[in-house]
């Protein structure tokens, strides 16, 4: 899908902000659609991702919440890997993790990593192929807050409330999950709905985002 750098920088480099961004931009403008969907036994797997304004939008609705205090962000089925991609951008973010099941998109968010160049936003994105609960299962997470982003919206209720519950386990102190479906059942105790709103997607101009944090 990605062509090829057909060189390879040996060293690091230090970009700034705009520079990755506009390089990120002009490599994957826009949401690129497939054939792989509705393939799996437990997910729902029809493509669509959100936007980049739709992230700057969820990540400044957030910003009364200590959004910034988050230092890992996490993609919990992030296709192509866009979302990771630009997050990697933001100052506060060390960590930028994507998972994805269908193993063609992946290779689609490596490539485009790898297009992207060695420098210091990319150094800080890990891509996995895996089941999303598999995944949390096994991951060893980072002691400071997170901020996750599940494009559920066509999941069931059952698998909704299970990566919920695990991430509500999981997921230190005040790290932020944000969903484009609520959960039916969690673990009030532990997680409150902080704020709804609504964001551009690659489907239409605004979809909701519920977003819930983790009060241990």
């Amino acid at each position: 899908m990605f062509k090829t750098r057909s060189k390879h920088r040996k060293r690091k480099q230090t970009l700034k902000n705009n520079q990755y961004l506009n390089h990120l931009v002009k490599l994957y403008p826009h949401t690129q659609y497939d054939s792989y969907s509705g393939q799996h036994p437990v997910y729902n797997t029809t493509y669509g991702e959100m936007n980049y304004h739709g992230m700057n939008s969820m990540f400044s609705n957030l910003q009364d919440h200590n959004v910034k205090q988050c230092k890992t962000f996490m993609d919990l089925g992030c296709g192509r890997g866009s979302i990771c991609l630009y997050m990697a951008s933001k100052p506060n973010i060390k960590n930028s993790i994507g998972v994805e099941l269908v193993k063609e998109r992946l290779d689609d968010a490596i490539q485009l990593k790898n297009n992207l160049g060695k420098n210091n936003y990319t150094s800080k994105i890990q891509f996995h192929n895996d089941d999303i609960i598999q995944f949390l299962d096994n991951q060893d997470i980072h002691p400071h807050p997170h901020l996750v982003w599940i494009s559920n919206l066509l999941f069931g209720d059952e698998v909704t409330n299970q990566v919920y519950n695990k991430l509500i386990d999981k997921l230190p102190n005040q790290s932020i999950i944000c969903s484009s479906r609520q959960p039916s059942e969690y673990d009030t105790s532990k997680c409150q709905q902080i704020k709804n709103f609504e964001v551009p997607m690659s489907w239409t101009n605004s979809s909701p985002v519920y977003s819930y944090q983790i009060v241990k």
